[in-house]
């Protein structure tokens, strides 16, 4: 089932994101890390996508950059967040990069790095800057 939509104008993305990172659920799209906080929520909302395979919903999210808007379109409302960071890259056991944000609305998209290999993660980094949802 559908989570949210998230839409990445810039690289001209438009993906649902279901819930869960495993295998079968990034088949369907982006993924939502279970343990994060919900799409527009407070705090740090991850979510995972492919580059290179089942739909490469996160293929050029490489060519994102700093002030690129990230909407997420949930059943209650519609949030916009603002790339704060250039794409980054991590080792895969990086897990401090999706640790919650108890005091700020952000959100963190994860993809294997480089295309086509799992050797490393790229990371975007995003803050909420507009949300029609209430309590956030």
């Amino acid at each position: 089932d559908s989570l949210t939509r998230l839409k990445m104008p810039d690289i001209d993305v438009d993906v649902e994101v279901v819930e869960g990172t495993t295998a079968s659920a990034l088949r369907a799209g982006a993924g939502h890390y279970p343990d994060t906080p919900l799409p527009c929520e407070l705090g740090n909302v991850a979510i995972a996508g492919h580059r290179t395979t089942y739909g490469r919903p996160f293929h050029n999210v490489d060519l994102l950059e700093k002030g690129s808007e990230i909407t997420l379109e949930t059943p209650i409302g519609t949030c916009t967040y603002e790339v704060s960071e250039d794409p980054f890259p991590v080792s895969p056991n990086r897990l401090d990069v999706i640790a919650n944000t108890p005091e700020e609305a952000t959100l963190t998209l994860t993809t294997c790095h480089p295309k086509g290999s799992a050797r490393q993660r790229l990371i975007i980094k995003a803050t909420l800057v507009s949300s029609n949802v209430r309590n956030t």
